[in-house]
């Protein structure tokens, strides 16, 4: 069973889920036959914010906590995977037909892209910017041969990786923050 959106249902539909994870049964109220037996997996996705809302109430829904497996999944930070986004979007979202019918300039998905992924990133303390560490992500052979220092110290591309994933705080690990594809493709279907 799938829930996108999970956590904003009100809290009759987690008191469901809830049973379902505690007791494999849905509990129907009013029916001839009270439980019905499920033996289901149960999966959810929202946004960071509103699991952090969430978790802030503990206590209030404890048995339901106890049974979360929570896997953090980032917004890409690769502006060609982006880019796969938008193209699979635009031509399967109903919302997105007017986009679909227009000639679409070569290069200007691309720009998208890389605004939205610079969003996504955090400044790094070699001193690159975000436009640059953007290109290096994306895997621009042409940039191999940027220095750290006046050592001519190579960057190090998995140290960068590994700095934009520091902290406690998973709200601002990159990627997990920024400006998402369906924001940048409502944006240009709108102006249209």
């Amino acid at each position: 069973v799938e829930f996108i959106e999970m956590l904003r249902d009100p809290d009759k539909t987690l008191q469901i889920i809830y049973s379902l994870a505690e007791e494999e049964k849905i509990k129907v109220y009013g029916s001839n036959q009270p439980h019905t037996h499920m033996d289901t997996v149960v999966i959810g996705h929202t946004n960071v914010g509103v699991y952090k809302k969430f978790d802030s109430k503990a206590n209030d829904q404890e048995g339901l906590h106890r049974r979360m497996y929570i896997i953090k999944v980032p917004l890409p930070l690769r502006i060609r995977d982006e880019i796969k986004i938008y193209r699979k979007l635009i031509h399967q979202e109903a919302n997105l037909k007017v986009l679909r019918k227009c000639h679409i300039s070569p290069g200007a998905l691309e720009i998208a892209a890389t605004f939205a992924v610079m969003t996504r990133l955090v400044s790094s303390q070699t001193g690159i910017g975000n436009l640059l560490k953007a290109k290096l992500y994306n895997g621009d052979k042409a940039l191999t041969d940027i220095r750290k220092d006046r050592e001519k110290v190579p960057l190090d591309l998995q140290e960068l990786i590994n700095e934009g994933q520091r902290g406690e705080d998973i709200a601002k690990h990159e990627g997990m923050f920024g400006v998402s594809a369906s924001d940048v493709l409502d944006a240009i279907n709108d102006a249209l």
